[in-house]
């Protein structure tokens, strides 16, 4: 019900006036108003502000229905209680790096950074990086066959290698910028990765110089 109003009396008003005979049927009136309102017809009206506590609700009792949209925060859910359940499928996201200038050029036996990331990994959790290397390999000599390999290093060219891969090339002539393709995978829990590129010329004459493309990439998640 909404806010109770006490009956109009014989004597005019709501209240009983002095020198007045109180009349039962008034004095009745009043308290069937009262006790129809209490007995299971509270309403909101009748509720003081931040009258209802903890312990006056029912465990269990709250719904879905009963919460807003938007009315949960990270605060009030308990660190590491969400599980693989709670999750929707496709709720995670991938992010991706991808190299710019067409990578730097790298010279026979020698090993360069291609592209730097810094990866977040929260309470020790695994990263997974999934990466597709391309570019091109140009020889100044005869007939030279080349291995590319693309690293995953942690931190620096000094770092530990977390992954690698090869990728072998062979030329027929010098002026041909002859392709090359390398896809390279690693599970990590580090922070910090570099990307490095290196070429090693395996046979032949001459210098070999590789450079990885735009379309190259790195995925993780």
């Amino acid at each position: 019900m909404s806010t109770i109003v006490r009956s109009t009396k014989a004597s005019g008003g709501t209240a009983f006036a002095s020198g007045t005979t109180i009349l039962a049927a008034e004095v009745n009136t009043d308290f069937n108003t009262i006790y129809a309102d209490y007995n299971g017809n509270v309403s909101a009206p009748n509720l003081a502000s931040n009258a209802v506590t903890e312990a006056k609700i029912l465990d269990g009792a709250v719904t879905i229905n009963k919460l807003a949209a938007n009315s949960v925060n990270s605060g009030k859910i308990v660190d590491l209680s969400i599980v693989v359940g709670d999750l929707a499928v496709g709720a995670g996201t991938n992010n991706s790096i991808q190299t710019s200038g067409g990578g730097v050029p790298v010279i026979d036996g020698t090993e360069a950074v291609d592209m730097t990331v810094t990866l977040t990994t929260p309470r020790g959790g695994k990263v997974l990086l999934m990466g597709t290397f391309s570019g091109t390999m140009v020889s100044s000599g005869a007939a030279p066959a080349t291995e590319v390999t693309i690293r995953i290093r942690k931190t620096s060219l000094a770092g530990a290698i977390l992954a690698e891969q090869r990728a072998s090339v062979a030329s027929t002539d010098t002026a041909t910028q002859h392709p090359w393709s390398i896809t390279v995978h690693a599970t990590v829990t580090q922070d910090v990765t570099v990307y490095v590129l290196t070429t090693q010329r395996t046979s032949g004459t001459g210098t070999v110089t590789a450079t990885t493309s735009e379309a190259s990439t790195l995925e993780f998640a």
